[in-house]
């Protein structure tokens, strides 16, 4: 017995847009509290939900960013990395992105656009699997 994902869309597309403001606002926070080691782990943990909540529903692209903006939040925990402007500004580009295709669910016609994982360039500032990833023109 397959399950039938259609039920969920609405819910899928209603948390994840509830996730996108909570990360929204809580990057813009950041850039105000960059140490803020319990509002990281708070972010780290929405990132992380987005992201298996968007695997569970085969939304590739929301899962790959995703995994990508949980990645760069893991290293400013670790302290690896610093939350600097140019830092922020990605992170919150990678959420307007996560958002256009969060967007798209439901709409008749509308595909996900696996090519913009490709686009994402690891946001913790090393290699991760979406510089991997290519998809043919």
């Amino acid at each position: 017995m397959t399950l039938d994902k259609s039920k969920f869309l609405q819910t899928f597309k209603t948390e994840a847009t509830e996730h996108l403001t909570a990360l929204n606002q809580g990057l813009v926070r950041l850039e105000k509290e960059p140490k803020n080691a319990a509002l990281l782990s708070e972010l780290f943990r929405v990132a992380h939900t987005l992201k298996g909540a968007a695997r569970m529903m085969g939304f590739e692209a929301i899962q790959k960013i995703a995994h990508g903006l949980e990645d760069l939040l893991g290293s400013l925990q670790q302290g690896a990395k610093e939350f600097d402007p140019k830092t922020a500004d990605q992170a919150l580009a990678e959420l307007d992105l996560i958002k256009v295709e969060v967007d798209k669910i439901g709409v008749e016609g509308a595909r996900e656009d696996l090519a913009l994982p490709v686009r994402v360039r690891g946001l913790s500032g090393g290699r991760s699997e979406l510089d991997e990833r290519v998809v043919p023109p």
